[in-house]
């Protein structure tokens, strides 16, 4: 039973970002694949967004995001210098 509760909070924590339309940096590609030099590694709607510093990021997997965090300001520089590189967006 709550495995199950978490998974519909889950669900609706993704329905709610989805609603809100959120723009996701890097185009919506997972933020830890760019800082490791992946590249565009489409996120997963079944992984947790993080917002910071009023930007959001989403990811591929749960490891992914997880090392994202764990060194956020030096992975954002890594992700940006990464996203430019390869010839995303504009910042």
């Amino acid at each position: 039973a709550c495995s199950s509760a978490a998974n519909r909070a889950e669900e609706q924590n993704i329905a709610q970002a989805k609603e809100s339309a959120k723009a996701y940096e890097y185009d919506n590609f997972c933020a830890g694949g760019m800082c490791r030099k992946k590249g565009r590694v489409p996120c997963s709607a079944s992984v947790q967004p993080y917002e910071y510093k009023g930007k959001n990021y989403c990811f591929s997997s749960d490891e992914s995001r997880k090392h994202f965090i764990k060194d956020i300001d030096n992975n954002i520089k890594m992700a940006d210098e990464q996203w430019s590189a390869i010839g995303g967006g504009a910042k």
